[in-house]
């Protein structure tokens, strides 16, 4: 099988489900990749090689990308000829297409293809749930593509144009058939969890260090870090707090570090092997948000770094050990981390059983189940609305 891979970031240095799709390239599935020319948010932008291929899968980072500005979304013709290109050399079976934003480019690719589209994304009901109309470049670029602007229509339309759709929200997988539409296949798929064995991570811990990584912004919650980050330093003993991320929210975090001083440490981005060793040397770690933010909650699982949540993301029994509710809680589970081994140990135990579920490995295996089960049904007419495949990933 050949997949065309459409995405806004892909680099080993910076994505978990980068092994994910090394795990496609295991099972000898031909992969190419087209992408943004930076890293976007999660990589502060950062310039990367317009080529790439180091484990046999080729990444082209073709089109421009700028803070306020998304030319693979708003304008995908734009580069459309360099893409065909591309896929002239790959020959894809499918296009799998990574996020909503990129449908537009999967459909102009399609029209000289004429091969089925997966589209993956993160949160499938909030594209159908959403009321706004987003930023003013995302409604001039539906209205000048003739697409729907709102929630369920929006949603309507991209069920009709994708042959296949995947979401990786835990939220979402009770609502498969109610969001299914048009008769198109609904699947829900675990975001990766993946530790490199290339990275050597530190055996001890910073006793005093608690840390945060993702993107600073209000659909993650951050906004909490104004309120949660002086109570741990204040009703705990922790003496350190690691941000690692950039967004809006940044101006919290530098407030709070001319508040708190040197026990408020802020680093916009660092590549991920870097932010494994943090997370790998800190005490505990600590997120707000109420959905999304899996990397950074594998990657905690993973070095069997104790996670504290508000939220059981996941909507798990195994999670809630890791939830607190309150800010007295809160503060009651970080202090019991410092005085009961115990309870440390069943915090890690706790988030490694959910890292081996959703290991890189066996989402990759379910997302090849995905990718071969909708080129056998090849046509809308053929699929079965809102159905899981069998699969022991939850």
């Amino acid at each position: 099988m050949n997949v065309l891979v459409l995405a806004p970031v892909m680099s080993k240095n910076l994505c978990e489900d980068y092994y994910m799709y090394s795990r496609l390239h295991e099972k000898c599935v031909k992969l190419t990749f087209v992408t943004w020319k930076s890293l976007g948010a999660r990589g502060n932008y950062a310039k990367t090689p317009f080529f790439e291929n180091t484990d046999g899968f080729p990444i082209y980072r073709l089109y421009d990308n700028f803070k306020n500005f998304n030319e693979m979304g708003f304008f995908p013709q734009r580069k459309l000829y360099k893409v065909l290109k591309v896929a002239s050399e790959l020959k894809p079976d499918i296009i799998l297409c990574h996020l909503a934003e990129n449908m537009l480019l999967a459909l102009q690719v399609q029209k000289y293809l004429k091969i089925p589209i997966v589209l993956h994304v993160e949160i499938a009901s909030n594209i159908a749930f959403n009321q706004s109309m987003g930023s003013w470049q995302t409604i001039f670029s539906r209205v000048l593509m003739r697409q729907p602007i709102r929630g369920l229509a929006y949603w309507s339309w991209l069920c009709k144009k994708a042959d296949a759709i995947i979401t990786s929200e835990p939220h979402d997988k009770k609502l498969l058939n109610s969001l299914s539409k048009h008769g198109k296949p609904l699947y829900y798929l675990p975001w990766p969890a993946h530790i490199p064995e290339d990275c050597s991570l530190p055996k001890n811990r910073s006793k005093l260090r608690a840390i945060y990584v993702g993107t600073l912004l209000p659909n993650k919650n951050t906004q909490e870090l104004e309120w949660i980050i002086p109570l741990i330093l204040e009703k705990t003993p922790t003496q350190e707090f690691l941000v690692i991320g950039s967004g809006p929210h940044e101006s919290i975090i530098k407030k709070l570090k001319q508040q708190y001083g040197s026990a408020v440490k802020y680093i916009p981005a660092l590549p991920r092997c870097e932010i494994l060793k943090l997370i790998a040397e800190s005490y505990y770690a600590f997120t707000p948000v109420k959905e999304g933010g899996w990397g950074f909650l594998g990657d905690c699982w993973g070095t069997r770094t104790p996670l504290l949540m508000l939220n059981n993301v996941f909507l798990l029994k195994t999670l809630d050990i890791c939830v607190a509710n309150s800010r007295d809680e809160l503060a009651e589970k970080i202090n019991r981390l410092y005085k009961d081994p115990l309870f440390y140990q069943q915090m890690q135990d706790a988030g490694y059983e959910m890292y081996s579920m959703r290991s890189a490995e066996a989402v990759g295996d379910e997302l090849l189940a995905i990718l071969q089960r909708t080129l056998e049904q090849n046509t809308p007419s053929m699929c079965c609305a809102g159905k899981t495949l069998d699969t022991k990933v939850n």
